[in-house]
């Protein structure tokens, strides 16, 4: 035997061995049949370049992230929701959802001009410390503002902390926080991608999006810090977003969500417990309204907001009201939504006409056909960019948060959903759909063969990224 073939024989050889290791890998973590046949498919074919394809990309949970991640002990001091063992606020918290709270006051932020108002007025107004963490943090017009706000508090004595993601805001130098370090305020970046040991999984990716001031005065939801998402006035370019202002209890749970994110990217562990909210007595201005959170991530030994997600789908029997701005989810939640139009539940999934990431329109353009054939309504926002992640289940509850319908979103990304119970929410909620309604498309053109070609083969990788 020459020396060539030889050489491509061990190649070969060696090119399976490390096929089946990460096929064993793969086979320890719970995924998908689509997902599993689709990287066996990979490893099989293309061994080496599936091999490291899915060091980067394929795996999606971590013990070790769970060790190091320490979770602080349960906060008691706030208000326990008496009917917690009930209903869906039990079956989240089964999941791992913290215990939901009362005595919040919920207010929606409708659109970019109102967020932004109440962040600014958040940032403002803390006394103590203000923690914001974001995925993106734009260097445009709006993320200056922002920024020099969040400085001017740091030059007032307040402990700011700005938490982002290394890859969602890849873009943003670190120079240009430099304002506000130089006013005192504190840097981290989650998983920066440019980094030295090099991280494999750098596929896990921090999509939460969190402000809170002073243990008590919180912003949560969609919304990024970029000019698109807050932006002052409604244009062709502004992105349609919602999130939730809380001030109460659920605050502090979302401050100890960011004491456990920081901790993880810096090593450091804040001194202020999650505990200390510095609630006022009996404000008259609280209302009682009842606030649930529920995180998820490569942390999380499951998949709970998958999990969640499909009991609340199969529970519905009166409405399943949707916004998202990619809609891929697995065929399980695909055929549950399809189940629940066919026994006669109103389910409306409101998307962006076009979104900014035009795979993820051909990798759900199916399944949104067949959900809409069996009598659901598909709503395609017309004036812009769809960005708000909610959910509408009857008048059971709601959710405001980070988490797309997707993939990514369900099993890889560290996300944040708050579920609200309280009438006020579910209706505030349900009028400004019923408002982005009123600039929907709710036909769905037929493909073209080709079209229907590429679908299935975006489909088929999806389960994959």
């Amino acid at each position: 035997m020459t020396f060539w073939p030889l050489l491509l024989e061990i190649a070969l050889i060696g090119g399976y061995v490390l096929a089946g290791l990460g096929l064993i890998d793969m086979l320890r973590h719970r995924r998908s049949p689509g997902s599993t046949m689709a990287w066996l498919i990979v490893f099989i074919g293309l061994p080496y370049l599936g091999t490291g394809a899915y060091l980067f990309f394929g795996r999606r949970k971590s013990s070790t992230l769970r060790t190091q991640r320490i979770r602080p002990a349960p906060c008691t001091n706030h208000n326990t929701h008496d009917t917690s063992p009930i209903g869906f606020a039990r079956v989240l918290t089964h999941y791992g959802a913290n215990s939901p709270t009362t005595q919040n006051h919920v207010s929606l932020c409708r659109d970019g001009q109102q967020g932004l108002a109440t962040l600014l007025a958040l940032i403002d107004g803390a006394k103590h410390r203000l923690w914001l963490e974001t995925f993106i943090f734009a260097d445009d017009p709006t993320g200056q503002t922002v920024r020099d706000h969040l400085a001017a508090r740091a030059a007032a004595g307040v402990d700011v902390r700005v938490l982002i993601d290394g890859l969602g805001s890849f873009k943003t130098s670190t120079l240009f926080f430099t304002p506000l370090i130089e006013a005192g305020g504190h840097l981290a970046t989650f998983k920066p991608v440019l980094t030295l040991p090099f991280h494999l999984k750098t596929n896990l990716r921090n999509h939460r999006k969190l402000v809170v001031a002073d243990g008590v005065h919180s912003f949560a939801g969609g919304m990024n810090i970029t000019h698109a998402d807050l932006f002052s006035a409604t244009t062709a370019n502004t992105w349609q977003d919602v999130s939730l202002h809380i001030k109460g209890p659920a605050a502090a749970d979302l401050e100890a969500t960011f004491i456990r994110d920081w901790q993880y990217a810096t090593g450091d562990t804040l001194s202020t417990t999650p505990c200390e909210t510095h609630t006022p007595a009996a404000s008259p201005d609280v209302s009682n309204q009842v606030v649930q959170l529920l995180t998820t991530g490569p942390d999380t030994a499951n998949d709970p907001l998958y999990a969640a997600s499909l009991t609340a789908i199969h529970r519905a029997t009166d409405r399943i009201w949707l916004t998202t701005p990619y809609f891929v989810p697995n065929e399980a939640l695909a055929d549950a939504l399809t189940f629940a139009a066919h026994r006669g539940v109103d389910v409306r999934i409101l998307i962006p006409r076009r979104s900014n990431h035009p795979l993820t329109d051909f990798a759900g353009a199916a399944l949104l056909r067949d959900i809409h054939k069996a009598g659901a309504r598909v709503l395609r926002y017309r004036p812009g960019m769809m960005h708000a992640k909610t959910m509408l289940i009857d008048h059971t509850f709601a959710a405001v948060g980070s988490a797309n319908f997707d993939y990514r979103s369900l099993f890889l990304n560290y996300e944040l959903m708050q579920f609200c119970y309280d009438p006020l929410t579910l209706d505030s909620l349900a009028d400004w759909f019923t408002q982005l309604s009123q600039q929907c498309d709710d036909d769905l053109p037929n493909p073209s063969l080709i079209r229907q070609l590429a679908e299935g083969v975006v489909r088929a990788i999806a389960p994959m990224f």
